[in-house]
């Protein structure tokens, strides 16, 4: 849970990275995720695993679904508003 909104997070696994809403500068995960909580279009947030990029995505994906791509880039969390 972050500010009240239950996410789930895969790490090394994500959904089609195109297509991010916003783009940011973010050290940690964490960061990233909070960022995403406090935009009320956001469903989902990559985050590169060896740079500090976040992405966030208002995109319709299911809390269950388990991310279809895997690699070294991106860990991601999917939040319940999707």
């Amino acid at each position: 849970m972050v500010a009240g909104t239950r996410y789930r997070f895969w790490c090394g696994r994500f959904h089609e990275p195109a297509g991010q809403r916003e783009s940011h500068s973010t050290a940690t995960m964490e960061a990233c995720v909070k960022l995403c909580t406090s935009k009320p279009w956001c469903t989902m947030v990559l985050h590169g695993i060896f740079r500090e990029t976040c992405q966030l995505y208002d995109r319709k994906v299911k809390i269950e679904a388990t991310p279809p791509q895997s690699s070294v880039l991106w860990n991601s969390a999917v939040n319940d508003q999707a």
